[in-house]
């Protein structure tokens, strides 16, 4: 991009005026995600956030965590939480059932939390790409995450999360902290604002911002490429 000459700003936000005094001739919106807003009675009981907060170290949970959401996000916050931050060869051999060549009597070690998950209907991490979704859940299971799906959310009480199921009626699953990927919606406040300001001059969308589910890589850079070879086609 150097080499090309294209002006990279770090730590700035973007807005209305900085796009504008610019004068562009057109303008690509990958403005991506935002989670999406979930409420529960009682929810202020517990230390919550959403995952993007978690993820950018904004919240810190506490050692019993309830995952509202199973999909993709929701699978890869339990990984994070429960992940190992130094695993030993020991471990990591005993994890994967492979014999040591140091220690084979290792003792499995206990997680360093208790992760809960939850999803309303369909499967588990059913959002997981379909060649690494087996080893990824196959981990969660060894770190002794709970799975709980088929459910209703009813409210979050000073012990925990309760939900209902089919099976057990309503049942309380302990936890110190909720944290919420409940899905994501596509980020578009800024480009909706610049399209009521200059509607005139060329905007695109790309990515989540253009299409939040099943967020591709490919996808995006796809969109991307064809909105550049697009400007000042039309």
């Amino acid at each position: 991009l150097k080499n090309l000459g294209v002006e990279i700003q770090f730590d700035h936000q973007a807005t209305l005026d900085s796009i504008l005094a610019l004068k562009p001739d057109a303008v690509i919106f990958a403005t991506g995600v935002k989670p999406r807003e979930f409420s529960l009675p009682g929810m202020e009981k517990k230390k919550t956030a959403s995952y993007a907060d978690y993820l950018s170290g904004k919240f810190k949970p506490g050692n019993r965590v309830a995952i509202i959401g199973g999909g993709g996000i929701g699978c890869d916050v339990a990984h994070k939480l429960t992940e190992e931050e130094s695993p030993t060869i020991d471990s990591y051999f005993h994890r994967y059932n492979v014999k040591s060549y140091t220690n084979a009597q290792i003792q499995k070690e206990k997680p360093n939390r208790k992760v809960s998950i939850f999803r309303r209907s369909g499967k588990i991490g059913s959002g997981l790409g379909a060649t690494t979704a087996w080893a990824l859940l196959q981990e969660l299971e060894s770190k002794e995450v709970g799975f709980y799906t088929s459910l209703h959310y009813k409210e979050v009480t000073d012990q925990g999360l309760v939900v209902e199921t089919k099976k057990d009626g309503p049942i309380t699953i302990e936890c110190d902290s909720i944290i919420l990927c409940a899905g994501q919606l596509s980020e578009v406040s800024l480009y909706e604002e610049f399209k009521a300001k200059s509607p005139e001059i060329p905007s695109y969308l790309i990515g989540g911002a253009k299409d939040a589910s099943g967020i591709d890589a490919k996808r995006a850079m796809l969109e991307g490429f064809e909105a550049a070879i697009g400007i000042g086609v039309n």
